[in-house]
């Protein structure tokens, strides 16, 4: 669980992966339930199960609506409902598989045209804000443990 002391400025977040057969695992992480998590089946994967692609363009969603809700909450935007439909395209680019890009087309119900510039600009605000979005480039640390198990040990 993250430490939630406000003056703390650095945040851990625990996840564990278990391969189980073929192209497939089950992602965990304290307190939460597990998922089921496979290779695309574009690349030999197993339909009906959700992949890293999936919980990326996810990812930028969920943050996109946590950040929008508090953002909602800060400028008193009072609504009815927020969908946010996604999709994330993946693409070879220079010879290499990337998500190119993610588009989003939030829907927000309002009761009043007052707050349409006060919805825009918390869109706004929840794009600039969203820790996932602007942690995409992140650098990522592999340090792998390999151990070598003989049959008869």
């Amino acid at each position: 669980m993250p430490n939630l002391n406000k003056h703390n400025k650095k945040f851990t977040y625990k996840v564990h992966l278990r391969w189980t057969e073929q192209r497939k695992g089950i992602i965990a992480s304290p307190d939460k339930p597990e998922i089921e998590l496979s290779t695309p089946p574009e690349f030999m994967g197993h339909p009906g199960v959700w992949t890293p692609e999936d919980f990326f363009v996810a990812a930028v969603i969920g943050c996109l609506m946590t950040t929008f809700l508090y953002q909602a909450e800060k400028h008193k935007l009072k609504f009815s409902r927020l969908d946010i439909p996604g999709q994330g395209i993946l693409e070879k680019v220079e010879n290499q598989y990337i998500i190119s890009k993610i588009e989003l087309i939030p829907h927000l119900v309002i009761s009043s045209t007052l707050d349409i510039d006060n919805a825009k600009k918390i869109f706004e605000l929840a794009e600039r804000y969203c820790v996932i979005t602007n942690s995409i480039k992140s650098k990522i640390y592999l340090t792998p443990d390999i151990e070598v198990k003989n049959k008869g040990e």
